[in-house]
């Protein structure tokens, strides 16, 4: 079963909006699809398709800030990798 990665990216309000609208506005993202590994034991499909899920979707997030802000600097919090078994893979 797939999962499909999606991301809610708030912007602020432009052009006659901005005058209007007090409310900021959202843009849903959505991402190609994350199969499980079937070469893996179902435990480790689990924390393998979540790291993955989770990489793709600070990606989406980090390309939609950059493309509305036009900044270079990204919210880091999204690249670090949070389980314990992404780091004994590397090993």
């Amino acid at each position: 079963v797939p999962v499909i990665p999606t991301v809610l990216v708030q912007r602020p309000c432009t052009g006659l909006r901005r005058i209007f609208r007090k409310k900021s506005l959202f843009k849903v993202v959505l991402c190609p699809a994350v199969y499980a590994d079937p070469a893996l034991s179902g435990a480790r499909q689990i924390e393998e398709m979540r790291d993955r899920t989770y990489e793709i979707m600070c990606k989406a997030l980090e390309k939609d800030q950059f493309n509305q802000h036009r900044e270079t600097e990204y919210n880091t919090s999204c690249t670090k990798q949070t389980t314990a078994s992404v780091v004994e893979q590397q090993v």
